[in-house]
C-alpha cells in the first residue's frame, strides 16, 4: 500500500476550483463551462457606499413595480456586503438589472457600475 494516499478512496476535494471531469476513466466532452472568477479583494464597504447612494437616485425616480423592485434588490446587495457574501451581492445585482446599471453610470458610481457590469454579464 506504498502507493495509496487518503485520496485513493475515490474522494476528490475541489474547493473554489472548476473541474470539468475527475476520477479514473472521466471524460468530458463537448461542453462549455464558465468560471466565476470574481476578485475579493473589492472593498466592500466602498461598494456599499457606492450602491447607497444609488439606491436614494433609484427610489427618487422609481415608479413602477418593477423599477421598486431593482431598488430592493440594490438594498439587498448592501447588506449582503456587510456580511462580506460575495455570492449573494452578485446575484442581487444580477436581479437589479439594466435600469440600475444605466442610473449608476449617470451618477458616476466606478465601483457600482463595474459590479452591475460583471454580474449583468454572469447572471445573463
Amino acid at each position: 500500500m506504498g502507493d495509496q494516499n487518503d485520496y485513493s478512496g475515490g474522494y476528490y476535494s475541489n474547493d473554489g476550483s472548476a473541474i470539468g471531469a475527475q476520477g479514473p476513466n472521466a471524460k468530458a466532452e463537448n461542453f462549455t463551462q464558465q468560471v466565476n472568477e470574481r476578485q475579493d479583494s473589492i472593498d466592500l464597504a466602498a461598494l456599499a457606499g457606492e450602491l447607497a447612494a444609488l439606491k436614494q437616485r433609484l427610489r427618487e425616480e422609481a415608479e413602477s413595480g418593477r423599477e421598486l423592485a431593482t431598488v430592493s434588490e440594490i438594498q439587498l446587495a448592501i447588506e449582503a456586503t456587510a456580511a462580506k457574501n460575495h455570492d449573494a451581492v452578485q446575484g442581487h445585482l444580477a436581479k437589479a438589472g439594466q435600469w440600475a446599471l444605466d442610473v449608476a453610470k449617470e451618477i458616476g458610481s466606478k465601483l457600482a457600475v463595474a459590479a452591475l457590469e460583471a454580474a449583468l454579464t454572469i447572471g445573463s
